[in-house]
């Protein structure tokens, strides 16, 4: 009973949080359309570029550069496609806090890859791409399937960018994400286990049974096998 209960739980966890992350990705696309969002990538199979309708009056022509550069530098490494596995990993996991923040590290060496690989096409332009950050950080996307350019935490992506040697880890996204989901598979798998061996069975089937039904005391059984 108490893990058919578990079960519902689960399952409504499940569906709960994938309801709320498909209606908050369908709020993103309507105001996407509507030059409302980016600049950020949407779109898992088929990525696109997203900007707002003022982007040429937010941000100057080197800083549009640098920030259309950042979201190329996310349709190359199809991090699209990697944002699809980790939010699966946390509707799946959502009872395991380990994988929330697996999550979010990953998400964070996404940017921090892209940045690397930014600064490294740029590398006179660290301040300014620094201060580009700062200026797009107050728009923020909603959707946790994108991609987008002032998103994450910026004190460890500023510290990245005026360290120096850029950094761009190709391997770390997948190593995390498949980090997260092991670790909630092996959770889940460890609560499903039996818990020990059954105990074995001490009595001496056909003969006990007998002397049962003829109203006799079974010998013990160590007296039974000294017998035969």
């Amino acid at each position: 009973l108490l893990a058919v209960a578990f079960l519902v739980v689960w399952i409504a966890g499940v569906v709960g949080l994938t309801g709320f992350i498909a209606l908050s990705e369908r709020a993103f696309r309507k105001r996407a359309r509507a030059g409302q969002e980016g600049p950020a990538v949407m779109g898992v199979f088929c990525p696109r570029l997203v900007i707002p309708r003022d982007f040429a009056q937010r941000f100057t022509a080197d800083e549009r550069e640098l920030v259309l550069a950042h979201e190329r530098a996310h349709m190359r490494r199809g991090d699209p496609r990697g944002n699809l596995i980790i939010t699966a990993c946390q509707a799946l996991g959502w009872l395991n806090p380990v994988v929330h923040l697996g999550a979010a590290v990953a998400r964070l060496d996404q940017e921090i890859a892209c940045d690397g690989d930014v600064v490294a096409l740029h590398p006179k332009a660290r301040k300014r791409y620094a201060e580009t950050l700062m200026k797009a950080h107050a728009f923020t996307a909603a959707s946790p399937l994108a991609c987008a350019f002032g998103r994450h935490p910026l004190v460890s992506r500023v510290r990245v960018i005026a360290g120096p040697a850029p950094v761009s880890s190709e391997g770390l996204t997948a190593a995390v994400t498949l980090g997260a989901l092991t670790v909630m598979i092996v959770m889940g798998v460890w609560s499903l286990a039996p818990r020990g061996p059954a105990p074995p069975s001490t009595r001496i089937p056909g003969a006990s049974a007998r002397l049962f039904v003829d109203g006799v005391t079974p010998p013990p059984l160590s007296r039974s096998i000294e017998a035969r």
